[in-house]
């Protein structure tokens, strides 16, 4: 594509779709929805329980032994074809 994008077209690229803007409209999805009920933004697609710390590897931790085998029978060859350890 060789566009060229310039230091100011990035930090508004940032604004709208970054990690804080994210935080902002799940804490405002928060508020509006009541508790057990996963409502989204139509716009962005995030969800009340779409961002959870950025912890890489949380899911080690948070799946069961049988789902995460499931998981890595169904996506495996996927994940390690871009990068990711088994």
């Amino acid at each position: 594509m060789h566009t060229q994008v310039t230091q100011a077209g990035i930090a508004a690229i940032d604004a709208a779709t970054g990690t804080e803007r994210a935080a902002t409209v799940v804490a405002r999805l928060e508020t509006e929805t009541p508790p057990g009920v996963d409502h989204f933004d139509p716009v962005t697609n995030l969800h009340v329980s779409h961002l959870h710390g950025g912890i890489v590897g949380r899911w080690r931790r948070e799946l069961s032994p049988d789902f995460a085998a499931r998981l890595q029978q169904a996506f495996g060859p996927y994940l390690q074809a871009y990068g990711y350890e088994p």
